[in-house]
């Protein structure tokens, strides 16, 4: 293998390292953001919202799980 040979080689090398470094990057950076596009979105929904059942929460079976601020009120109000 002549010295031109083995220069071509060794950048091939090179950039097949870096294409794969930069695949890995924008792999990581795309998780990260659609984590960050979950968890937002998974807290503006709890923000704004509501009983899904549309029951009355003094007789429903998932009070006890229920983070909703009506429910949390009658649980503080059964806690007295």
């Amino acid at each position: 293998m002549s010295r031109e040979q083995r220069a071509i080689s060794k950048r091939e090398a090179t950039s097949l390292a870096t294409g794969r470094r930069e695949w890995l990057r924008a792999v990581a950076r795309w998780t990260a953001l659609g984590g960050l596009g979950v968890l937002s979105a998974s807290l503006a929904w709890r923000s704004g919202a509501e009983c899904r059942l549309g029951a009355d929460c003094r007789h429903c079976n998932h009070l006890a799980q229920c983070d909703l601020p009506r429910a949390n009120k009658i649980k503080r109000e059964r806690s007295r």
